[in-house]
């Protein structure tokens, strides 16, 4: 696995060796399963279907469980299980070369990246919560640099927009918290930059 470290952190690449897409292939393939096994055991269970036959469950519980493709002896939708685990497993590796976007950075939708690599035991970002994420995010607006995106942090100050159709009295009540979210983003960034940057600089000099 080869990380490179770049000025924005939500852009870091991870690039995967034939050993880590192997492994990311292997739980992908347990994540599958186990969904297969919490479904089947949801099917089977009388509390969960009520006014069901045992027989009605045993068959929705065949369907669940999906033996013949669990097993890679049957396709669907064109596919063995394996050929769909590889699909998948090409798509995490390609989000890993890509950009945090989602839950992690106020975006109302789950992070692919996150989770692949949640999967793989490494955080990108780790410590950095989806508000100081955001701010970062933000911070690196336009062709800016590190240490340009720490100075915007640190100077940080709402501006309220008088066109919005939020009542400033509501606005000004959030502001407080901006301006302590876009401090905690300065810190960790600055922390950020002295683990991975500061060295490149100095022996640049």
């Amino acid at each position: 696995m080869k990380i490179t470290w770049t000025e924005n952190p939500l852009e870091t690449r991870v690039e995967l060796d034939v050993d880590d897409k192997l492994l990311l292939h292997e739980r992908l393939k347990v994540e599958y399963l186990e969904d297969r096994l919490i479904s089947t055991c949801i099917e089977l269970n009388p509390d969960q279907r009520v006014n069901t036959t045992i027989e009605e469950r045993v068959e929705r519980a065949r369907r669940a469980l999906d033996i013949d493709f669990s097993l890679d002896d049957e396709e669907k939708d064109g596919q063995t299980l394996s050929q769909y685990l590889e699909g998948r497993a090409a798509d995490f590796a390609q989000e890993l070369m890509g950009k945090h976007i989602g839950d992690c950075t106020c975006v109302p939708c789950s992070c692919t990246k996150c989770r692949a690599e949640s999967m793989l035991g490494i955080d990108t970002i780790k410590g950095l919560g989806k508000h100081t994420a955001y701010k970062i995010d933000a911070a690196f607006k336009g062709d800016v640099t590190i240490d340009e995106a720490i100075r915007r942090l640190e100077d940080y100050q709402p501006t309220y927009d008088p066109n919005s159709k939020w009542p400033r009295s509501d606005w000004e009540q959030h502001v407080p918290r901006w301006i302590e979210e876009s401090k905690r983003a300065h810190a960790w960034l600055v922390a950020y930059r002295d683990e991975h940057f500061v060295e490149v600089e100095h022996e640049q000099r």
